[in-house]
């Protein structure tokens, strides 16, 4: 992002993690997770103003939302047998995990859709479908390699995953080392709150 559109950002310790909060001038936030010991991140979520100038839902980018069933409130719940899709990178790929999906190796066909700059999932049984991209390369205007792209399954569990380009890994290595001047600033403490960065 250009520098006039720059977020301001807090951060604070809390239960063993480093959440990082941006706010850009359009009001769009950004919250990162960071782990304080291993640095991984581990949730990115986004909001986006509404049409109307109100807040948005929280769209979550890497990790998942937490469960919020209230059987005092809610009449159905989600079944624990459906197929769950999330994002959790590892340190040199992009990877998505979909849960709760039992068939062999050989039904899935992972590729590219160069068209439309995502990647598409389909089982040869037709029992699941899915289309996303990757949000990371969109901001860097990178485009989608296909011999990037791997997958595997197991414990029924499809797992695929995208080799980060080294532009990306430069962006981290970058992130990283600002976490790791705000750690040596000041060690993390679980309540600890930063002042607001520009």
């Amino acid at each position: 992002m250009a520098s006039a559109n720059k977020p301001t950002q807090t951060s604070i310790v809390s239960g063993g993690r480093r959440k990082v909060h941006s706010t850009w001038p359009d009001h769009t936030e950004m919250v990162e997770e960071y782990d304080v010991q291993t640095e991984e991140l581990l949730v990115r979520k986004w909001k986006r103003p509404t049409a109307l100038g109100g807040g948005g839902e929280w769209d979550f980018e890497i990790g998942e939302p937490p469960k919020t069933f209230n059987p005092d409130q809610d009449l159905l719940a989600p079944s624990n047998e459906n197929p769950i899709f999330l994002r959790k990178d590892i340190a040199d790929k992009f990877q998505w995990r979909v849960r709760n999906l039992p068939y062999p190796l050989e039904v899935y066909d992972v590729s590219v859709d160069h068209e439309k700059q995502q990647i598409v999932i389909r089982t040869s049984n037709k029992k699941y479908f899915k289309r996303f991209d990757i949000p990371d390369l969109n901001r860097l205007q990178l485009r989608l390699d296909p011999t990037k792209l791997t997958f595997s399954h197991a414990n029924n569990t499809l797992i695929i995953s995208y080799q980060k380009p080294p532009l990306v890994l430069q962006e981290e290595v970058e992130k990283k080392k600002q976490l790791a001047k705000a750690k040596q600033e000041k060690p993390a403490k679980d309540g600890d709150v930063e002042c607001a960065q520009q």
